[in-house]
């Protein structure tokens, strides 16, 4: 029992000179990193991600940093070595590794404050201020703005969005998977086919 008990605190006191550490370099790992499953692996993921992060303050260059084996940042989630580099080292220069919809472009209004009119062209400014961030949407053809603009709201408040890498883009297309929930299931050829089949 005593063992445990100090094996905690060492964990703990590991812990807290790891976020400190971080602290001393004016870096959160909160923007690069998940919530790890118990403390002995959060100090591990915070280990490795101090090693990369006194590397790249010791030497910013990429190349040179590849070529001693710092290949794959260390952040989660993880989605390819060039989104990954990305987001690594916006966030070693003090930039934002995300943003919201709200923050850059102000709260949407609700779809039962707009007319029909206004939300076809409030759907249409969303859509183009989504794109212009790389975010692509692209709904069944058919669908009433109302539907679009209601599911788009919902999508766009959920979670913030990656900074790309300049050229890539994400796509929202409406589609989880489940037809029998899916706002656009009446104007889908694929959900029509798969009804066919049943």
């Amino acid at each position: 029992m005593v063992a445990i008990l100090t094996a905690r605190g060492e964990t703990a006191r590991e812990n807290a000179a790891l976020k400190r550490a971080f602290q001393t370099l004016g870096l959160d790992p909160v923007h690069v990193t998940e919530p790890a499953e118990n403390p002995e692996d959060e100090n591990g993921q915070l280990e490795i991600l101090l090693r990369w992060a006194l590397a790249y303050r010791a030497c910013p260059d990429r190349k040179k940093l590849e070529k001693r084996g710092f290949l794959f940042p260390p952040v989660e989630p993880a989605w390819d070595p060039e989104a990954d580099w990305h987001r690594f080292e916006r966030w070693m220069k003090g930039q934002p590794t995300n943003w919201t919809y709200a923050s850059e472009f102000g709260p949407l209004k609700r779809p039962e404050e707009l007319d029909d009119g206004e939300i076809e062209k409030e759907l249409n400014r969303v859509v183009k201020n989504l794109s212009g961030r790389g975010v692509e949407v692209e709904f069944q053809e058919g669908v009433p703005a109302r539907l679009s603009y209601a599911y788009l709201k919902k999508e766009v408040e959920k979670e913030p969005f990656e900074f790309l890498v300049p050229g890539a883009f994400i796509h929202i297309d409406g589609c989880g998977g489940s037809c029998p929930d899916c706002f656009q299931r009446p104007w889908c050829e694929f959900a029509a086919e798969r009804k066919k089949a049943v």
